[in-house]
């Protein structure tokens, strides 16, 4: 007589548990993920902003010339591609950036918090900043990016009079960054 042999394996139920705990496990990560790839496209968008002001202000020194950054406006928030021409002639454009999040709106401030004018140009309005030949801005203009008016999670870039921009950390503002960052439609 032979004997049967059972091989040892996982029961069905055992298997649906296993593929249960991983699904709660899954769920429980994919927001926690989805936040940091959002909080990952606003600091990749902040800081191509920056550097895309720094090389503004470069080029503007280097040749000794205005420069303009332009953003277009589309339904009261500005546009998430920037372009630079030289204010001598604006329909040349010298470079352009797209934002690595379009989601995020961008509002141009003076120091009193109010929206800088718009200017009027070959196709459309647009808010523009100008650097002079000297790298200078001539007053104090502050730059916000929010997502969904989330000040906790904007961006501030503040540019000071003579052309230098500083960017403050996520959800902050002022000196020290001991300020939170209140709002986004106002600095």
């Amino acid at each position: 007589m032979t004997q049967r042999q059972y091989t040892r394996g996982f029961t069905l139920i055992e298997l649906m548990v296993a593929i249960a705990v991983l699904a709660i496990a899954i769920s429980t990560a994919v927001p926690a993920f989805t936040q940091t790839i959002r909080s990952t496209r606003m600091q990749a968008s902040s800081d191509e902003l920056f550097a895309f002001l720094l090389q503004a202000r470069a080029q503007a020194v280097n040749e000794r010339r205005t420069y303009q950054v332009r953003w277009q406006e589309s339904a009261g928030l500005l546009d998430s591609v920037l372009e630079l021409a030289a204010a001598a002639t604006p329909n040349t454009l010298t470079g352009r950036l797209g934002l690595a999040d379009e989601d995020i709106d961008v509002r141009l401030f003076d120091a009193q918090g109010r929206s800088l004018p718009k200017l009027s140009g070959s196709h459309a309005q647009y808010h523009a900043l100008q650097y002079r030949a000297n790298g200078s801005v001539g007053s104090t203009v502050l730059l916000t990016l929010c997502r969904d008016d989330d000040p906790a999670s904007g961006r501030l870039i503040r540019i000071q009079p003579s052309g230098s921009p500083t960017l403050y950390p996520p959800g902050k503002k002022g000196h020290g960054n001991d300020e939170d960052l209140t709002s986004c439609s106002e600095p």
